[in-house]
Parts: C-alpha cells; sequence; structure tokens
C-alpha cells in the first residue's frame, strides 16, 4: 500500500519544456473546462489510459513524469473533442508518475501529487499489494433508486480512507451495479465521478457490468454511457489473455492475476465464448494468486436468494452451475460478487454447485472456521485445482438492507455497510471488510478479517502432493 494521499486537491498551472511558456495563453478562442475527471484507466506495467470531459471541444494533450510538474514525455491527439482519452506509453513498472492534462494550448488540470499513477510491479518483483473493492456503489438520491443517498457511498469511501491512513490502493475495483437506477451518464456523473473524484485521478476503477449498468448499455454491442465512459482490456494490454471485448476480461498486477466476468448480459452457458474464453486465460495464468469478480453471487440468502432459479432471470444459478467449475478447477483464490445488498462470505470450499441445501461438509468443506488469523486461523490451501476458494458477496458499497438468511457454508453474514480491504504479500492474502462509523469524522471498524495461505508444495520421491495439511509457513 502506498502512501499517496487521496486529499490532495491543488491543482496547479505549470509550464515546463514539454509545454512552451508561451502556450499558457490560448492561441485560439476556445475557452474550456474540465467538467469530469481527470480520471485514470487501464493501468498496467508499461502504459495507462488518462481521460476527462471538457464543456467545449478542444485537442487532447497529456504531459507525466517521475517528479511533480516535470513532464519527461508528452503525448496529443488533435481532433477537437469532449470526451478525451489518451494512452501513456513506454512506463516502467513499478513507478510512480505525476500527470497533467489540457490541450496542445493550456495545462488544464494537474502537475501535483493529487494526480499521479503508479504503473502495475511485474510478476515476482515481491511488491505487496493492495485493494479497495466496493459493489453496488451507485445508490443516487433518486426517489426510484430506494430512496438512497450517495451519503452512504460517501461514509463508505472515507472509511476506507480513515483504515488505510489515506493511503493510496494498488488496485480498485467496482462489482457492478455502479450507478442506480438505469446506469445512465448522468447517474453515472452523480454516484461515481462526484462522490470518488479524487480516487478517480490517482488509481484505475476497474468496474464489473451489472444489471443496473446494463439498463442503458449493451456488452454485446459495447455501446451506451457504461462503454463509453470506461476504457477497459480488450486485447490483453494490461495482461492476460485477450477477450476481444470490454464486457469481460483480465489483467495483472505482480504476483496477482483479476478476471472481471460480465453476469448481467454475456451468455454463461457452457461452451459459450465468455466461458470458453475464461478457461483459456485461466490456463495461461502463471501468476500465484487469482481473484474472480462478477456481479451475480452464485450464493446469496440476502436481498436475492440464489436458491430461486427465478431470482435474477436464473442467472446465478447458471454461474454457479457453469462458471465455478471452471474456477475451481483453475486454483482461483477468491469471488468477488455483488448484486445482494449486504455482506456474506463463505468458508474455504470446493466442488458446491447446487442450492444451498446441497452442500455436503465433508467433501465440499476445505477450511472451516473464520479463517482470522487472530481467532479459528488463516484457511490454507496446497498448490493446484480444486484446493478451496472463498466466495464473498459484498454488495454493501452504498445500500445494506434486509436480514441475511444462513447457509451451510456461511461463514459471516452481515446487513451493513462496507468496503473491502485486500492485501496480498508474499503466500498471504488478508481480506478484511470494513464498516463506516459515521461522524463526524466518519472513523471505521474492521468487523470481519480472513487470511488464505498458499502452502508451499511438498515433493515426495519426485512428485509433487497436493496435501499439506496445516503446515505453516
Amino acid at each position: 500500500m502506498r502512501r499517496r494521499s487521496f486529499g490532495l486537491l491543488l491543482l496547479l498551472l505549470l509550464t515546463t519544456p514539454a509545454l512552451p511558456a508561451q502556450s499558457l495563453t490560448a492561441k485560439f478562442d476556445i475557452v474550456a473546462t474540465i467538467v469530469r475527471g481527470p480520471y485514470l484507466q487501464r493501468t498496467a506495467s508499461d502504459s495507462a489510459v488518462l481521460r476527462w470531459r471538457t464543456d467545449a471541444a478542444t485537442d487532447s494533450w497529456a504531459g507525466w513524469g517521475e517528479v511533480a510538474g516535470v513532464y519527461d514525455q508528452t503525448t496529443s491527439a488533435v481532433p477537437r473533442v469532449t470526451e478525451h482519452a489518451v494512452e501513456l506509453s513506454g512506463l516502467t513498472a513499478g513507478t510512480l508518475y505525476y500527470y497533467a492534462v489540457g490541450t496542445t494550448q493550456t495545462v488544464l488540470a494537474g502537475g501535483d501529487a493529487a494526480h499521479s499513477l503508479r504503473t502495475a510491479p511485474l510478476a515476482g518483483d515481491g511488491e505487496p499489494l493492495a485493494l479497495w473493492v466496493i459493489g453496488d456503489c451507485g445508490a443516487t438520491s433518486l426517489p426510484l433508486c430506494g430512496g438512497a443517498t450517495t451519503a452512504n457511498a460517501a461514509q463508505v469511501r472515507d472509511s476506507y480512507a480513515f483504515w488505510t491512513d489515506h493511503a493510496t490502493p494498488d488496485l480498485w475495483l467496482m462489482l457492478g451495479d455502479n450507478a442506480y437506477c438505469s446506469g445512465t451518464d448522468a447517474e453515472f456523473q452523480m454516484a461515481v465521478f462526484d462522490v470518488y473524484p479524487e480516487e478517480l485521478a490517482t488509481v484505475a476503477a476497474w468496474p464489473v457490468f451489472g444489471n443496473h449498468d446494463g439498463v442503458s448499455s449493451d456488452s454485446a454491442t459495447q455501446t451506451g454511457p457504461y462503454f463509453d465512459m470506461f476504457s477497459l482490456p480488450s486485447a490483453a494490454e494490461a495482461g492476460g489473455v485477450a477477450s476481444a471485448t470490454e464486457a469481460y476480461f483480465s489483467y495483472e498486477s505482480g504476483d496477482l492475476h483479476v478476471v472481471q466476468l460480465d453476469s448481467a448480459e454475456s451468455d454463461s452457458t457452457p461452451g459459450s465464448p465468455m466461458l470458453v474464453w475464461l478457461a483459456a486465460d485461466l490456463a495461461a495464468n502463471a501468476r500465484p494468486w487469482t481473484i474472480v469478480a462478477f456481479h451475480h453471487p452464485p450464493y446469496t440468502k440476502g436481498t436475492h436468494d440464489s436458491d430461486n432459479p427465478a431470482d435474477s432471470g436464473g442467472i446465478m444459478e447458471r454461474m454457479r452451475e457453469n462458471v465455478l467449475p471452471i474456477l475451481e478447477a483453475h486454483g482461483v483464490d477468491l469471488v468477488l460478487t455483488g448484486h445482494s445488498h449486504g455482506y456474506e462470505r463463505s468458508f474455504l470450499i470446493d466442488g458446491h454447485y447446487g442450492p444451498t441445501g446441497t452442500f455436503v461438509p465433508a467433501t465440499m468443506l476445505k477450511r472451516g472456521g473464520d479463517g482470522d488469523p487472530a481467532g479459528d486461523g488463516p484457511y490454507t490451501k496446497a498448490p493446484g485445482p480444486h484446493a478451496g476458494t472463498v466466495y464473498v458477496v459484498a454488495g454493501n458499497g452504498s445500500r445494506a438492507e434486509g436480514t441475511i438468511a444462513p447457509w451451510p457454508a456461511l461463514a459471516v453474514g452481515l446487513s451493513e455497510l462496507g468496503s473491502l480491504s485486500i492485501e496480498i504479500a508474499g503466500n498471504q492474502m488478508d481480506v478484511r471488510m470494513i464498516r463506516p462509523e459515521p461522524g463526524p469524522p466518519v472513523t471505521a471498524t474492521v468487523v470481519d478479517h480472513f487470511r488464505i495461505v498458499h502452502l508451499a508444495a511438498v515433493f515426495v520421491d519426485g512428485f509433487e502432493s497436493g496435501d499439506t495439511g496445516n503446515w505453516q509457513p
């Protein structure tokens, strides 16, 4: 986790060798103001995308370097647009850069610590990773959305900042339903860009496509506000196997491989393009840690019921029956979902593809207990397939509703607002649910903590054994 503050807001208008001093006075009569962003997208080990919106059409310019205000590299695009997207290429892995954006005539934003990015480290670099995960964060003040307000999302945001002492995470995952009720551009502005402006300027958001996002956007054609405002990898720009679509994709950072699926609209039946790609991507993955994220949970007894095939059009059932066997066959460690507006997470389990009542502990429970190193101890797993996966529902980023009924593989169920902090270091992954404590100021409480530990392979007579018991590193 990096101690770069989210809280710096000062925008400096700077002249640099890359942008001549006289260029600070516009040479044409277009006066533009940034009305969205700048915000980061698709940060990889050697590239990143900067995006912003202006109230008037202009050309696009970006400068970046390892010293704030000194732009060793610049890029520009001539077409005059209001939606600006500029790719920064030739970056060095695991490096902090400062950036500024504007036109070829005028810097509009940047040049300070509030406008910076860190590229992804390479595999094997030994860099620890910090992830922030929010689900169903898109509640707005629109009456049709149940009367929820962005105040809940702001509390969740501030509680994570409090708990991390305002450190910037390396990755930021959004688990779908990012803008209620219909995923319009105006709703995204209210629920995302107005709530997280500082975060968006320093870490790329990696969104999952949710059913509410899909009301105004279409994943088959990759059209609509969702696909217009996010720049997501379709050609393996950030690692993994090319998916040929921004609806589902993978990316990598350090020792972590992340897969994000489209449960809302893409076909999830056996042999479908998404599942064929998923199997190929996971088979090619050589990173030691794997997280998979999608919107509809395979197990939930909260505001949705995964046992009911009529709930959500049967999507939860199909994801459980068709997707989970692929994930577990490739040793996926953690599955993150939203949709149900609470917090639920399983034990370390494997092979449970039916309704909750069909869970058989003798064969499906890999590790029980709370997984807390200060409690029952961490969940340990050997390398290889079917060693166990933890399933988390974290649809509590702006709404926490109803009650959560128990189900056999449920370790923790809470109807409370919150977000996830995930820290990966070496052979350990720590996951915490951070609950906001209303202020002012907002503080935070860790209400669930579990750890997954990768065990070293044991070799007997030259052959690898997948059973290392409860050996601790």
